[in-house]
């Protein structure tokens, strides 16, 4: 049944009391902390418990217009994520090996066409060969349902990505190393209206390292990125995607333990094998900070100017330039609460294939804000439960890309 945008707002109000009493009730349901060598094997459980009052990101203008016209069930939604998984480390002489498995089952309450099973795994191997090679190699995958902000498609969609990524150092002496780097990717969509912006990818770097005793460092690096759109090659019979390469630096200064700031930087240049995309060439960079003024408050910051796509729609390009500011206090060494708060201006530059939903494409602006409040509650080493709230809005020249929309949710989980 379809719901006014102030009935949601309502019932947003009373998932939030609910979800309090609901994190009440479980204190006895906790988290996981990564797996490390004090304690190399976890297996866990959780559940996580959310409201959303605008699970389909549908603009205002339609909810106080005629929201008869969207073909949804519901436009709010409450949705139950059960999730287990485990967590291991082997440590072998100078060689460490990381597993990292989670399964999700999700499930709607209003929209259970919804309902779906996806989850992460990540296998990583650190090593070491005599004194002077270091490297990685890490295969990661993820399958979760995309998310509705960026096309006007209210179906199932279940995005998965998976890369494969290999890296090498070589020291040359105590603080000079080269360093090269290569990753395989793609992403894929379940939705067969949604193939068209499936993904491959080749990515590689390479450059050298200067690092200090404190662990500052700087280095130069070459980059490099050919990305393709093969379903969408295939519908049209021609080459669709692009190569990128960008020559920049990264650089970390660390002042103390409590003060350090990273920095990267560059100039990208993407040039598109279809003409109407519009290449792109620019400097990006990125900046980030991690300052503790008292031993209980930490704050993470980070400003940026580059250029992204999202996930879900990785044929959509813009620039974006943002600021986030993470603080975080922690009044006792089992309770923490967090507070994020983000805004993002992102300049639509190129739509990599001929596919362009309602509302996509050059000329669009967005602005997007986003606020999260979170308290996080560890009584016991396995246990933990938190409380959440969100908050997000995006405005836009395109009116169908404007939207709003709040999250509240309770999480539970255990750890053995």
């Amino acid at each position: 049944m379809l719901r006014s945008h102030l009935l949601t707002r309502t019932s947003l109000r009373r998932a939030v009391a609910a979800l309090l009493g609901v994190a009440s009730a479980g204190s006895c349901v906790g988290a996981l902390a990564a797996a490390d060598a004090a304690d190399p094997f976890k297996i866990f459980v959780s559940d996580r418990y959310s409201y959303e009052d605008n699970l389909f990101r549908v603009p205002d203008s339609v909810l106080a217009g005629d929201p008869a016209a969207v073909n949804i069930q519901s436009f709010d939604d409450y949705v139950n994520r059960l999730s287990a998984g485990i967590e291991t480390r082997v440590d072998a002489s100078r060689q460490v090996f990381l597993l990292n498995l989670r399964f999700d089952d999700v499930r709607y309450s209003e929209n259970d066409y919804l309902d779906y099973h996806g989850g992460s795994g990540d296998l990583k191997w650190n090593f070491d060969i005599g004194k002077r090679w270091s490297g990685l190699i890490d295969a990661h995958y993820d399958r979760q349902q995309a998310g509705f902000s960026n096309y006007e498609l209210f179906v199932k969609d279940l995005v998965a990505t998976q890369s494969y990524t290999g890296e090498l150092r070589f020291k040359i002496g105590s603080r000079w190393a080269l360093m090269g780097g290569a990753t395989i990717g793609d992403s894929s969509h379940s939705a067969a209206v949604r193939k068209t912006s499936n993904m491959e990818s080749e990515l590689g770097r390479f450059g050298i390292e200067y690092q200090t005793p404190n662990n500052s460092l700087i280095a130069l690096e070459y980059a490099y990125m050919d990305a393709t759109f093969p379903e969408a090659e295939q519908l049209f019979n021609r080459e669709i995607g692009f190569k990128q390469t960008v020559p920049g630096f990264r650089a970390r200064y660390v002042f103390s333990g409590k003060t350090r700031i990273s920095a990267r930087g560059g100039y990208l240049k993407r040039d598109y094998t279809n003409p109407a995309s519009g290449d792109y060439s620019g400097n990006v960079w990125n900046v980030t900070a991690y300052w503790e003024p008292r031993a209980q408050i930490y704050f993470d910051i980070e400003a940026y100017h580059e250029l992204k796509a999202y996930t879900d729609a990785e044929a959509d390009y813009f620039v974006a330039t943002g600021f986030r500011v993470a603080p975080t206090w922690a009044p006792t060494t089992t309770m923490n609460f967090e507070l994020g708060l983000t805004m993002e201006d992102q300049s639509y530059r190129a739509v990599a294939t001929p596919f362009s939903d309602i509302g996509s494409g050059p000329g669009r602006e967005d602005d997007v804000k986003s606020a999260a409040l979170t308290w996080n509650y560890n009584p016991r080493d396995y246990l933990n439960v938190s409380l959440a709230y969100r908050w997000l809005d995006r405005d836009s020249n395109f009116e169908r890309r404007r939207h709003d929309a709040e999250i509240a949710s309770a999480q539970v989980r255990v750890s053995f």
